[in-house]
This record gives structure tokens, C-alpha cells and sequence, in this order.
């Protein structure tokens, strides 16, 4: 003799897996969100964007945190040689697995 589910519980069954299934995902929509700028009063989300990119914004221009062409530079070279290279503090792991300060030729 087959086992059969009644259609209720069929039902049912079909509404809880669903339900599990789409709200599982819920709460990581928001997981990767790109916060607003810090500073109040700023309206162009761009300049941080100008920070990173080849091209230049002027709206950025009289900003004092932004990178200039040489630090650019040498972050694409310590990024290219290093693969462990963390631009925020400027360090690799060297090969005795410590911290190394990086220093790029130019």
C-alpha cells in the first residue's frame, strides 16, 4: 500500500516550505547596503566613488580625504605583487606570516 498525504496537509506543507524558504532570504537583503556618507549636508554619494576611480570629480576636488594619483599608484602596485595586501593599513603578510609594511618604487 502507497503512502498518500491528504490534499489539507499537502497544502499546508506546501505554504510552511514556502514560507521558510522565503524569509530565510529576508534578512540578508540588506546585509551588503552601501551606507550614506557620514558627513551631514552632503547630498553626492560620488565623491567617494572619485576617490578609487582614474577619472576626476569636481565636486570632490576641495575634499582633503581624498587619494591622490600616487597613492592610487601605489596601492595598484603593492595590490599586484602582494596578494595578501590590505590598503587600510598599508601591510602584506610576509613570508614568516608577520605584517610587512609595503613600499613601492615610486
Amino acid at each position: 500500500m502507497e503512502w498518500q498525504m491528504k490534499p489539507a496537509r499537502k497544502i499546508l506543507t506546501a505554504c510552511a516550505v514556502t514560507a521558510v524558504i522565503a524569509l530565510s532570504g529576508a534578512p540578508s537583503a540588506f546585509a551588503f547596503r552601501i551606507s550614506p556618507p557620514a558627513t551631514a549636508g552632503s547630498s553626492d554619494n560620488n565623491a567617494a566613488v572619485a576617490a578609487y576611480s582614474s577619472g576626476t570629480s569636481k565636486a570632490a576636488e576641495p575634499e582633503s580625504w581624498l587619494l591622490s594619483p600616487a597613492e592610487i599608484a601605489h596601492i595598484k602596485w603593492c595590490a599586484q605583487r602582494f596578494p595578501s595586501y590590505n590598503p587600510t593599513d598599508n601591510t602584506y603578510t610576509g613570508p614568516q606570516g608577520k605584517d610587512v609594511t609595503c613600499h613601492s618604487p615610486g
